[in-house]
């Protein structure tokens, strides 16, 4: 799951990986020893730099990472951003077995999965990339 947490959170919801600025605050939290992944807009973001990713990990890189893969509430934002109801015209539904289904007919692309918060993560990205990966079927 945290593997497509991460790919949601940087390509389609704007976090990056980051490190405190020097001298930005006499109390460093842990993160300072290393990168960690942060939200654009954060209420600390103006004290973060771009990291390099040949920077290690700090202790705790994903702790302001969304559980996107998880919660359905976080799914669906992404899914906003993306445009993916309004713009793809996804259909959303639940087969015979119990699996969630989302279909984008214009673009002939299905994606089922037993989890909705998984769903709707695989569908933004499918969706997003849609001009790069033109697919019949999304694992």
């Amino acid at each position: 799951m945290l593997e497509l947490d991460l790919l949601v959170a940087v390509r389609l919801d704007g976090y990056r990986w980051v490190a405190w600025r020097e001298g930005s605050s006499p109390d460093l939290p842990r993160e300072s020893l290393g990168r960690f992944l942060a939200p654009p807009d954060g209420l600390l973001a103006h004290l973060y730099h771009q990291a390099p990713l040949t920077l290690p990990t700090a202790p705790q890189p994903y702790r302001h990472l969304p559980g996107y893969s998880r919660d359905p509430t976080e799914a669906l934002r992404v899914c906003e951003r993306v445009r993916l109801f309004r713009d793809g015209g996804a259909e959303l539904g639940r087969d015979a077995d119990g699996a969630w289904r989302l279909a984008l007919p214009r673009d002939g692309l299905v994606i089922r999965h037993a989890s909705l918060p998984s769903l709707l993560c695989r569908a933004a990205l499918a969706w997003a990339d849609r001009s790069t990966h033109h697919r019949q079927e999304v694992p």
